[in-house]
């Protein structure tokens, strides 16, 4: 009805009639009640389920409800194009064919009116889709699940094409480490043996030279002992460069006493004081890791002769119920944060890689002026220490 002001308005009319004395209906009473508010609490009401609809259409997630009967009571634009119409369908036939995998079975944490998230793969479609599941509670005290579904297959394809990408780069770099240290010790072997027999053989050549020439001979002599001086040298040389590429002590007696000899070179080589601290005589280790532990040694030598700025380095060898230590810390001037993440520094670089080949975590750090120190732990479920 409309108002003397001209504004429209909405009223209820009850009517009852109007009996007299004997009963009889000679009229009618009518009740009329102003319910204009309530209209228009329902209108604005109407316009904000319309709008929730109109969002849910739009969105580029798949929506729908489904109450405790497994009754569909929504499902948005997204779902109906990938499963089509739901209208009177159960939520596992619509999804899944299949009552037993049904989502609100799995998800029984919503009917505690707890929300969930989980992945599913869809087998009607062989889609992968991450879940968000919530739970909607009516007057009546009944709940139904409001689940939004995103599709991740291409996320979750990228994922394992990054995976396989990734332990396909690991297997290259062990591949590669491997034939370096098979290449460093052919050719260790190789200088050792034909150089260094060579080198020994001219040296005795010379000798036999210098006995057979008189002594009055003076200018040659001095010159025999030259090319001797030089070829001891030389021999010097050639046994340095051998057990750079592979010392050979590393397979005749072991790591630790590989690492305590090249804590001492080290400390010959650069003046940087060296101690090593062992709290066990020797670990079996199989040839790979053995080499791993001791590559990683040197580079964390290296990077303290290049780097640290150190007067003193200490090394800590640990045997651990299942695991092996390696401790290297010095007290030079400390490597900061940036540094340890940068992505062009190979050495670390290569730590890591060699850590992570082995199953093993490793730990750098350091502090301004107060040094830096490097942690390797490589679990070692199945071997045991000597001694």
């Amino acid at each position: 009805m409309q108002a003397s002001s001209g504004e429209r308005k909405w009223v209820r009319t009850d009517k009852v009639p109007y009996l007299d004395d004997q009963g009889n209906i000679t009229g009618i009473i009518a009740f009329i009640r102003d319910i204009t508010a309530r209209k228009r609490a329902e209108e604005a009401l109407q316009l904000e389920r319309d709008n929730l609809i109109h969002i849910l259409e739009a969105m580029v997630d798949g929506v729908y409800m489904v109450n405790q009967q497994y009754d569909i009571e929504y499902v948005n634009r997204v779902l109906k194009n990938e499963f089509g119409p739901f209208k009177g369908k159960k939520c596992y036939t619509y999804f899944h064919d299949r009552e037993e995998i049904c989502p609100w079975c799995r998800n029984k944490h919503v009917c505690k009116g707890k929300t969930g998230r989980w992945e599913w793969y869809s087998n009607k479609n062989q889609r992968t889709y991450d879940l968000v599941d919530t739970p909607l509670r009516h007057t009546d005290g009944t709940i139904s699940k409001l689940e939004i579904s995103r599709d991740i297959t291409e996320h979750k394809q990228a994922e394992e094409e990054l995976k396989k990408s990734r332990e396909e780069l690991k297997n290259l770099t062990t591949h590669l480490q491997l034939a370096r240290e098979e290449e460093r010790t052919s050719i260790a072997r190789e200088i050792h043996d034909e150089l260094g027999q060579a080198l020994t053989a001219l040296k005795m050549d010379l000798f036999w030279l210098r006995k057979r020439l008189p002594k009055d001979q003076r200018p040659y002599l001095e010159k025999i002992q030259s090319m001797v001086d030089l070829t001891d040298s030389t021999i010097v040389t050639m046994k340095r460069i051998s057990t750079d590429l592979r010392p050979s002590m590393l397979d005749d007696l072991g790591l630790v006493a590989a690492i305590q000899w090249q804590a001492e070179e080290f400390q010959k080589r650069t003046g940087i004081k060296c101690d090593a601290a062992v709290d066990f005589e020797e670990i079996e280790l199989d040839e790979e890791k053995r080499t791993a532990i001791f590559r990683i040694f040197q580079e964390t030598l290296t990077n303290i002769t290049r780097h640290a700025d150190a007067t003193r380095a200490r090394i800590y060898l640990r045997k651990r119920a299942k695991s092996f230590e390696l401790e290297v810390r010095d007290n030079g001037k400390g490597i900061k944060e940036e540094q340890i993440s940068d992505p062009k520094a190979y050495g670390l670089m290569g730590i890591r890689e060699r850590v992570q080949f082995m199953g093993g975590k490793v730990t750098i750090s350091g502090a301004p002026n107060k040094g830096t120190k490097v942690l390797v732990k490589i679990p070692l479920p199945d071997i045991g220490a000597a001694g």
